[in-house]
């Protein structure tokens, strides 16, 4: 039986919007029409075939029983996290490789509460920084000389593995 959750790259507990949202990024990437990979096809077919099962709640709840055997739990989710999605009870929740065409150069999506917590860090940062001058112009001399040797290494990385 296919895994229709791991096709879209989903937990099997994430909402229709997520489910939605996911397709559309996978439908975008791999449709014959913009991807010129001779596999992207198929891909496409079993992308929309996934999508139509998992986006009606019907068909959905059907294909949880059949995969969960005897229904679907968090309970059971996390018991199978493991072996099914390559999920630690240790890893980060946002990992982005639960299934085949997961894109690996795409970010994972944060939430509403890690970006809120990126907000504050960074007023902190800042207000700390305003008030000693003379630490912002070392910060800012490190942080160029940083993205300097950066780019020296992603450009030799890039050279070296013949990508750009």
């Amino acid at each position: 039986m296919i895994d229709y959750y791991k096709v879209l790259g989903v937990l099997p507990d994430s909402s229709a919007d997520e489910i939605r949202r996911r397709y559309r990024e996978l439908i975008s990437y791999y449709h014959p029409d913009i991807n010129s990979d001779p596999s992207a096809g198929a891909r496409t077919q079993e992308i929309t075939e996934a999508y139509s099962v998992l986006s009606d709640s019907e068909k959905r709840a059907a294909y949880n029983r059949r995969l969960f055997g005897g229904g679907f739990s968090r309970e059971r989710r996390y018991q199978s996290g493991q072996e099914r999605y390559g999920q630690t009870n240790n890893s980060n929740a946002k990992q982005s490789n639960y299934g085949d065409y997961v894109d690996p150069e795409k970010p994972a999506s944060e939430g509403l509460f890690d970006k809120f917590l990126k907000i504050i860090g960074m007023l902190a940062v800042l207000w700390i920084l305003l008030r000693r001058p003379t630490i912002v112009v070392g910060i800012l001399l490190t942080l160029l000389l940083l993205y300097i040797l950066w780019r020296i290494f992603q450009e030799i990385f890039w050279l070296l593995n013949g990508k750009k």
